[in-house]
């Protein structure tokens, strides 16, 4: 733009024309002016750039924090909806027990989870989108999975609990269905063994050989007939009760049913006895006939000590069932687990059962027994007899009342010890239960600390890192009271553990230890992240007067390069002036080249210590060297154009390119290379150019610029310029009509009347055809050239 509007002034000057004006606004100062306040406009715009790039980087900081937590629920929702779906095999009380904890443990980790991990996830949910992240989509679509996923979660939960606790009751059930089972099958054992024993007497053949013996055999028959149906009614009939109920019992809820799974051993059992004791019959049948023949011979003394006999034997009997039963009670297995405590507990029922039993049947008998015995006195008018032996009868019964109230006394105790063992399981239970919860929620909390601080962000400038400082010592202040509340409540919740003798726990192996090196590790990451932000912050301040210090030096440099353009602008001085400040300047290059070096230098120990952003400026060494190189440039061919333009000053309006031409046709012509032509080969020549002469002409020409016969190159030069000078070419007056009309490919009138006298206007729209936006110039020199 200034090498054309240098160039239009001379022009103008030989045309004898106005000088150009430009229009208000477009001066070479205005254009500068202009250029200025774009560059400043670019360098806002630059430190605006950089403030939405560290935007973005936060923003994909906190993305990726968004997807990592994502993550870590991911994979915790798989494992629960594995867990949630899967129905488990229970076969056992302590198993649908154990269900029913893992159960409980879940539904506590899911509200932990929700509370902690959920809500963290949605506040940085929360800022991406509140700062419009371009991912927001993909972030509000984890958010809606991961909430769909809990409420889904919530329904099966529901549905598994009542399972579970469907299991539980089942199982409870099934177990005590069990044990009067084990009762049916000892009791059929134990009758087996007593029919055994008969079998084996009924099956002996009996040598008599007195009436004492005969009588006696006839007794025992008779007492074992006695006991037989006696046995059979008591026990065998009881049996078969035992086993209608076992066989009748059945467990049914809308989610499952049972009954017993080997009803048919109870049958077979049944049945082997009922047979046995046809046996015992038929066999009693057959010996019934035997015996009797040997009546007459039975003395009833001998019949009743046959029955204190058999007192005695149901006493013993009795004594031994106390040993065994007495033994029971005194014991005191070692109980660790609530099922293990509900099973003691049952075994005591199972207890009362059968003392309640023998007391109906054995004992009731025993009085019964002792009572027929001294009432039954054989008298005749001959003689007279009663049992001798009384003493010995009450002995034994008041031996087994005696007994019978130790029984209960051991029975209250135990008891007591029974209750008070499932209490204290069942709060072990719970301490345990607690205690799991406790430490999970603990070391879930410490982890979720010491992450935030290992992740922690101070900021990307100096304020935003001083401004962090706050925030910091609030977190570490609100860390600390929450760490030291948290640690209280599990020393005193293991303390009271111990305090109960908890020695196991299934449902958590963590110690206060374990606590410890969590809280630990998450205070070693909170001192690192202490650590480090002073340290970020005293490198900021550093990195921040290194910056202030760089810029002072390349602001400085750069206003001096701006200044010194502006200088050589133009304004109103002359090209020669002009082109004297260049050159003073194109000579003390290397003086001012100089001052690059210490802004390199700066640059360098600016990337040296990291740094990429600076707030005191916005240009870079690249910058100002490219200024400087452009600077340089600018003087070497505005030195150049300012000397092509004092040259074409000279020449009239002549180009370089025309006053090259005309030497180089000069020289084609001047055959001897004397400097001279002759009029004949001036001739020629002007013909070889297009310029056909007459000979009058030529003549002329040669008396005007030589001496009529010859004419030197001085001269020849001198007439070219002359007549190639007094009118522009058809290019030149297209670049007039171009830079006067701001270069819109269209003339307008008041563009040129601005620098045009009035007639010259007036003659160039007399003819100049019209165009869309004003006349087309281009068209009127088409035809001026033409003619």
């Amino acid at each position: 733009l200034e090498p054309q509007y240098t160039g239009t002034a001379p022009r103008l000057s030989d045309k004898k024309r106005p000088v150009f004006q430009p229009p208000e606004g477009c001066a070479l100062s205005d254009v500068a002016k202009t250029m200025k306040e774009l560059e400043e406009a670019e360098a806002e715009r630059n430190v605006a750039l950089h403030d939405e790039l560290n935007r973005q980087r936060r923003l994909l900081k906190l993305d990726g924090r968004h997807k990592d937590r994502y993550a870590d629920l991911e994979e915790w929702i798989k494992l629960k909806d594995i867990y949630l779906n899967t129905k488990e095999d229970v076969r056992s009380v302590g198993e649908a027990q154990l269900q029913l904890t893992l159960m409980s443990a879940y539904e506590t980790e899911s509200s932990d989870v929700q509370k902690g991990s959920v809500v963290d996830l949605q506040k940085v949910g929360e800022e991406l989108v509140r700062e419009k992240y371009e991912r927001s989509e993909e972030v509000q679509a984890r958010e809606t999975f991961v909430t769909s996923k809990f409420e889904e979660f919530s329904s099966l939960a529901a549905k598994k609990r009542a399972v579970l606790e469907d299991d539980l009751a089942r199982e409870v059930y099934r177990a005590d269905v069990r044990v009067k089972a084990v009762g049916h099958k000892n009791r059929y054992n134990k009758i087996s063994a007593w029919v055994a024993e008969k079998e084996k007497y009924l099956r002996t053949e009996e040598k008599i050989d007195n009436t004492t013996e005969a009588q006696l055999q006839v007794a025992l028959l008779g007492q074992y007939n006695k006991e037989s149906k006696g046995y059979y009614s008591s026990q065998v009939v009881s049996l078969v009760k035992v086993g209608d109920d076992i066989r009748a019992a059945k467990y049914e809820s809308d989610l499952s049913s049972w009954t017993y799974e080997n009803p048919e051993e109870l049958n077979q059992d049944e049945a082997d006895l009922e047979a046995k004791f046809k046996t015992l019959n038929e066999l009693h049948d057959a010996k019934k006939p035997v015996l009797d023949d040997h009546l007459a011979r039975e003395l009833h003394k001998d019949r009743l000590r046959i029955q204190d006999k058999g007192h005695k034997e149901l006493h013993a009997s009795l004594d031994a069932w106390y040993g065994e039963t007495a033994a029971y009670l005194k014991a005191r297995p070692e109980i660790d687990s609530v099922p293990e405590a509900q099973l003691q507990l049952s075994g005591y029922a199972n207890y009362e059962a059968e003392k309640a039993m023998v007391t109906e049947t054995s004992v009731a008998q025993l009085k019964s027994d002792g009572a027929a015995l001294l009432a039954d006195v054989y008298k005749t008018e001959y003689s007279e007899y009663s049992w001798e032996d009384p003493e010995g009868i009450a002995s034994r019964e008041g031996d087994v009342d005696s007994k019978w109230a130790e029984l209960d006394q051991l029975a209250a105790t135990l008891k007591v010890d029974l209750d008070a063992a499932l209490a204290r399981e069942q709060e072990k239970e719970r301490l345990r239960l607690k205690w799991t919860d406790v430490a999970g929620s603990f070391k879930r909390w410490a982890a979720e600390r010491g992450s935030e601080a290992l992740a922690a962000i101070f900021g990307y400038s100096l304020q935003e890192v001083e401004a962090f400082e706050a925030t910091l010592k609030n977190i570490e202040a609100t860390t600390a009271a929450q760490s030291s509340q948290k640690t209280s409540e599990y020393e005193a919740l293991w303390a009271e553990m111990e305090k109960i003798g908890i020695k196991e726990n299934a449902y958590c192996s963590d110690r206060p230890e374990d606590l410890k090196a969590a809280s630990d590790g998450m205070e070693a990451a909170s001192h690192a992240r202490h650590s480090d932000y002073y340290k970020e912050l005293e490198k900021q301040r550093s990195d921040d007067a290194k910056c202030k210090e760089f810029a002072d030096l390349i602001n400085s440099f750069s206003e001096w390069l701006s200044a010194q353009k502006d200088a050589i602008g133009g304004g109103n001085a002359s090209m020669e002036d002009q082109l004297a400040k260049i050159e003073a300047l194109r000579s003390e290059k290397d003086a001012h080249g100089q001052k690059l070096g210490p802004i390199k230098d700066h640059e360098a120990k600016l990337e040296e210590a990291g740094i990429t952003q600076n707030r005191h400026t916005s240009l870079q060494y690249k910058d100002v060297e490219v200024q400087w190189e452009g600077f340089l440039m600018l003087l070497d061919k505005k030195a150049e154009m300012l000397k092509e333009l004092i040259e074409l000053s000279k020449l009239r309006g002549v180009t370089q390119e025309e006053w090259d031409e005309f030497n180089a046709n000069f020289g084609k012509f001047d055959k001897d290379s004397d400097d001279k032509i002759s009029s004949k080969e001036f001739k020629a020549l002007m013909y070889s150019v297009g310029e056909e002469l007459s000979k009058a002409q030529a003549a002329e020409v040669m008396e005007n610029h030589g001496d009529g016969q010859a004419m030197t190159k001085q001269g020849y030069l001198e007439y070219m310029v002359q007549l190639a000078g007094d009118s522009d070419t058809k290019e030149n007056v297209l670049d007039g009509f171009a830079l006067l009309n701001n270069y819109e490919g269209v003339c307008k009138r008041d563009n040129l009347e601005r620098v045009m006298p009035a007639d010259d206007v007036e003659f160039i729209y007399g003819t100049i055809p019209e165009k869309e936006g004003g006349h087309d110039y281009e068209a009127w020199t088409e035809e001026v050239f033409s003619r």
